[in-house]
């Protein structure tokens, strides 16, 4: 992989209320450019290598790093000017990469910038990622959870280790271990959501959905179809995922009655707590009486008993 580091001058991009992010969005935050999951399952589906950034370079060959220092600079600018115009911060990150790379272990940016934002933080911010390393940073997630609405997503599109689909690389991080890192920041008091996102063929879709309700305050399902950012996903057709899964006889969680089916039943089990695709991700309401690390680590012990924890 051709690992690079730059110097961006912002860090903080506008949705300008456009895309699938928005209106609850108002920017997105990405560490770097490029992915290096890009050659794991995830990189087969993922909407982002067909962003300009990539420059012609094959998706999961190169990862532009940010530099840390222009990271917490360009922040501490941007954050500033729309402190000064009184405008609202509700930052996803990350759009269009994982902000738990493998890279983030050496780099250690993260946990730089949550102690950044503590001191001057966002109103709202929302980490979304398929890496057992956030869990590396509960405490300054915690510290930063008691100024600001922070909350953690992390991806889990099956319940499936390996996915037995010919064609399609296997997982980015172990299933369990991503189960488990939820589980972890969840006991910490960090509030969590499990996002299904692609939706993948699940063998249990009772079992799965109960325990990921044992480990995350909020479960997210969403589907290709709706949720890549493009009309009936029409980024993700061009990947080749949907002709794998028909020609490995998955064809039926290529249509959005599976993705109704899921919904289904994570109504008839938890209602509140199973949310669908774009107005999961958008409902940045308090778990709890309020969204502080220090309520959500009371409201933990009224939750669901994780006894019958399962790692698939």
């Amino acid at each position: 992989m051709n690992a690079t580091t730059i110097q961006p001058k912002t860090i903080l991009t506008p949705t300008n209320g456009r895309g699938f992010l928005a209106p609850a969005f108002t920017h997105t935050l990405n560490p770097s450019s490029g992915c290096s999951f890009g050659n794991a399952a995830c990189g087969v589906f993922c909407y982002a290598q067909h962003l300009p950034q990539r420059r012609g370079r094959a998706w999961g060959s190169y990862l532009d790093t940010k530099d840390p220092e222009s990271v917490l600079r360009a922040y501490e600018t941007q954050r500033a000017r729309l402190a000064k115009a009184s405008a609202p911060l509700r930052i996803f990150m990350s759009s269009a990469t994982d902000p738990y790379v493998p890279q983030e272990a050496v780099v250690r940016l993260l946990p730089r910038l949550y102690d950044l934002m503590a001191t001057d933080p966002p109103d709202v911010l929302v980490v979304q990622t398929r890496s057992p390393l956030v869990t590396h940073d509960i405490d300054p997630l915690l510290a930063l959870a008691d100024v600001s609405h922070v909350i953690v997503n992390v991806t889990v599109e099956t319940d499936s280790d390996p996915l037995q689909i010919p064609g399609l690389p296997p997982h980015a991080t172990p299933i369990a271990k991503r189960v488990q890192a939820l589980g972890q920041l969840r006991d910490a008091g960090v509030p969590t959501q499990a996002t299904v996102s692609p939706l993948l063929p699940i063998a249990d879709v009772e079992g799965f959905i109960r325990t990921l309700l044992s480990v995350a305050d909020r479960v997210i399902v969403d589907h290709y179809a709706i949720g890549d950012g493009s009309r009936d996903g029409a980024r993700t057709k061009k990947t080749g995922l949907p002709a794998l899964l028909t020609n490995a006889g998955y064809g039926y969680w290529n249509t959005l009655a599976a993705l109704d089916h899921v919904l289904d039943i994570g109504a008839a089990i938890a209602p509140d707590r199973v949310l669908r695709s774009r107005a999961g991700f958008g409902d940045l309401r308090p778990f709890h009486p309020t969204h502080h690390a220090v309520a959500n680590r009371v409201a933990r012990m009224e939750s669901t008993p994780r006894d019958d924890l399962r790692l698939f």
